[in-house]
């Protein structure tokens, strides 16, 4: 965008460059009455230029309603549903912070970090938020590049293990069909990753096969099972709600404290 004139301000002419032929074109006196308010209010021209992209979006969108295109867009890609779920809390979460007043095209990287703490402390909310205003751009919704900064994590580098009366309490506290997943986690050193891929799991001949489909590390393991323990594969199914579940189970246990894979480095 570029500026003619210079005294007074209020004849100032603005001109839009036109990338086809080289050339300038003179702005409506709507649109320079609009872009004149906002240098009047101490913007600079790049900023001017920004706002100005911003006001002529053709598409004005509600957080909302770009929650549910989002949604509608991973069903139709073929996203499972667990994947689905996930982004779908996120962005409850978000939408209940950020709130639905303002259309996603006003909606800034600094406005979500000062409406959204979370942004600050839980990078895999951070990748899910930046995936959805990315998408958002895509659409025509806003012409903001709204992208955050995973927050930095300290590494920790001691390994993290449960006690033996931790252990006793979880059993203790368990449902019966809980135990299966208690089993390969606690006893076989499984990630609670690979534990909930069941129908990738085989046991035989006294031993489990973790497929390479389930492994994190995308190949085959063989695990060696303890003895007397081949009767709890029959344990061992498919289970909904296992983040909540292991949630509630945890309290019940009175276990504050959950350092991550504590489970599979009990087993180890």
């Amino acid at each position: 965008m570029g500026v003619r004139g210079s005294t007074p301000l209020g004849s100032t002419k603005f001109f839009l460059p036109d990338s086809s032929s080289g050339s300038t074109f003179p702005l409506n006196p709507q649109d320079q009455h609009v872009i004149l308010d906002i240098w009047r209010n101490g913007c600079s021209l790049h900023q001017v230029w920004d706002l100005y992209k911003l006001l002529q979006l053709t598409t004005s969108c509600r957080l909302s309603e770009a929650i549910e295109g989002f949604l509608k867009h991973l069903e139709d890609r073929g996203r499972c549903r667990q994947y689905r779920y996930e982004f779908s809390r996120a962005l409850k979460h978000l939408l209940k912070a950020v709130g639905d007043t303002l259309p996603v095209s006003q909606h800034t990287t600094k406005t979500l970090l000062m409406s959204c703490p979370k942004l600050e402390k839980d990078p895999t909310f951070v990748i899910k938020v930046n995936i959805f205003y990315r998408w958002c751009k895509e659409q025509g919704y806003t012409a903001m590049d709204v992208t955050v900064e995973k927050p930095h994590r300290p590494v920790v580098n001691e390994i993290g293990t449960l006690s033996n009366r931790q252990v006793r309490a979880l059993i203790d506290h368990c449902d019966e069909d809980l135990l299966g997943h208690l089993w390969l986690c606690l006893c076989l050193g499984l990630r609670r990753a690979e534990a909930t891929k069941v129908d990738k799991l085989t046991c035989r001949d006294n031993y489990l096969i973790v497929g390479a489909e389930a492994a994190k590390t995308k190949t085959r393991r063989v695990i060696s099972l303890l003895s007397g323990h081949a009767s709890y594969w029959l344990r061992v199914q498919p289970l909904p709600n296992l983040r909540k579940r292991m949630e509630r189970l945890k309290r019940l246990a009175g276990i504050g404290i959950w350092p991550r894979n504590c489970m599979r480095h009990t087993a180890a």
